[in-house]
């Protein structure tokens, strides 16, 4: 194993001694002056792994390590020697925000490596990011052409050192990049965590390892202490693979609420983005994908509950707004969702000036038909949502042919005051890759 570090820092062995109880208080009574006094170390209290020494302190029982184990704040590691990282009593000190350089050789016999957070966590987002650097990189070049595997992450929180609280592994995840992999966990205020890089190619990799402490998640996962939302934008980051933000927002005399996502990176999909509208309850949550047009029963509050579907880790914005009457929203973030082919007929009145927003869901290189009866001087056009320029109609023509990935198409009405009815068709024809 190779490291490329300022310095690197080994945890010694410190004293671990809790601080006593209060001793109890003896019963009232008469007391018995030849009783022998009770050993708190029978039976052994002292049941965490590697913390199993019981000493009687003025009455009570404290723990430490076992043999072969050494203190690192309230935990007792493993203390077995081995080359630096190759295995935990060897674990090379890892500071949050400094880079580290190692390097792993399944065919040299280098399989592992092992770390640890020279500081107990935050209770906050831990964010841990490995990449391939130098000849393993995306600019090194390797016999035949032959691409390196990013090397598996797994997240350790001490005492625990069988099971992971999280594993990153080169299959079953969504990959996040060629030349690199992250890994997010949410531990207790004060947790030890401990990483393990397990080679995933056959060959020579070099890798650099960053830890970084994200702070507190920026919104909770359930209905207490949901973060109170806003008509309009309200920022979100879905910091874990497992997490869920909760917004709360009140709605007066709106007919229904308007709920969709945009995110921050091109590549990522909007549509995988899981909404459950409902009451604080629950029981009537009804769950939508990138967009929601949710009916409201009665005024109160309502509870937005975002995660996504292939627990990728993104960042956006959540875009709320309240209807009232035949409204559908003024901007394509806003737009009311339809559903193409399902025979949804909107009918919508313009006000001078106003303008109303659609959005459906489109299917690589299908053919849609937009079927639009306007009012005198009312125009429609139609643009993929991550695009700024609308792109239809083109000739006049009502079919709409979706290039590209799948993704949500925005429809914009406006023009003249006056009724229109609105309806997206999906005819069974499609537009083959080269026609």
């Amino acid at each position: 194993m190779k490291f490329v570090l300022g310095s690197v820092l080994i945890l010694g062995g410190c004293s671990l001694m809790d601080a006593p109880p209060p001793a109890p208080q003896a019963d009232a009574g008469v007391v018995d002056a030849g009783a022998s006094p009770l050993d708190p170390c029978e039976p052994n209290p002292c049941t965490e792994v590697g913390k199993t020494l019981c000493a009687a302190v003025e009455g009570a029982a404290v723990c430490s390590c076992a043999e072969d184990f050494r203190a690192v704040g309230s935990r007792c590691l493993p203390s077995a020697a081995c080359d630096d990282g190759d295995c935990i009593g060897g674990a090379v000190a890892l500071s949050r925000g400094t880079p580290i350089e190692g390097s792993l050789d399944r065919d040299g016999g280098d399989l592992v490596d092992w770390y640890i957070l020279e500081t107990p966590s935050s209770g906050g987002v831990e964010a841990i990011r490995v990449e391939l650097i130098g000849d393993s990189g995306p600019d090194g070049v390797r016999p035949g052409g032959a691409v390196p595997l990013v090397p598996n992450i797994s997240i350790f929180v001490a005492p625990d050192l069988e099971a992971a609280a999280r594993t990153v592994p080169r299959d079953g995840v969504d990959d996040d990049g060629q030349f690199h992999r992250l890994a997010r966990l949410e531990p207790s205020a004060g947790a030890i965590l401990l990483l393990r890089l397990d080679a995933a190619d056959q060959g020579l990799v070099s890798y650099r390892l960053l830890a970084e402490d994200m702070g507190e998640d920026d919104h909770v996962n359930g209905p207490e202490g949901a973060t109170v939302a806003q008509f309009g934008a309200n920022p979100f980051v879905l910091e874990t693979r497992g997490d869920t933000d909760v917004f709360a927002i009140e709605v007066d005399n709106g007919e229904a609420l308007l709920a969709s996502v945009t995110l921050s990176a091109a590549v990522e999909d909007s549509g995988a983005i899981s909404l459950r509208v409902g009451s604080e309850q629950g029981i009537d949550a009804v769950r939508y994908y990138g967009r929601a047009h949710h009916p409201i029963q009665q005024p109160g509050r309502i509870l937005i509950r975002l995660d996504h579907h292939d627990k990728r880790l993104v960042r956006g914005t959540l875009h709320l707004a309240e209807l009232v009457g035949d409204d559908h929203g003024d901007s394509a973030e806003e737009a009311t969702p339809t559903v193409a082919g399902s025979g949804d007929l909107r009918i919508g009145e313009l006000s001078d000036g106003d303008e109303d927003w659609f959005a459906f869901r489109a299917i690589s290189r299908r053919v849609y038909r937009i079927d639009f009866t306007p009012a005198a001087g009312q125009v429609i056009a139609g643009r993929r949502a991550d695009e700024e320029a609308f792109s239809w109609p083109i000739g006049g023509s009502d079919y709409y042919h979706h290039d590209g990935s799948d993704a949500d198409v925005v429809l914009r009405v406006s023009g003249a005051a006056g009724d229109y009815r609105l309806i997206v068709l999906a005819p069974e024809v499609s537009d083959p890759a080269g026609n």
